[in-house]
């Protein structure tokens, strides 16, 4: 969907990206930045402990050879 400029839209990031890593330097006229002290690590790891085990799907993208 376009973007309606009349609406308010929030961007959840990492602060490296934010502060200008990785060239994202549109980040710095950010209206406002909402620092939630909650790394994208820790998510990964908050999520993973809730998450008992992966489920892989076998989709024949590897065939084993003799």
């Amino acid at each position: 969907m376009p973007l309606e400029e009349d609406k308010t839209y929030y961007v959840a990031t990492s602060n490296y990206l934010v502060n200008g890593g990785d060239s994202m330097v549109f980040f710095e006229d950010a209206v406002n930045i909402t620092n939630t002290d909650y790394l994208i690590r820790n998510a990964m790891i908050d999520y993973f402990k809730k998450t008992d085990t992966l489920k892989p799907v076998i989709d024949n993208r590897f065939i084993k050879l003799d």
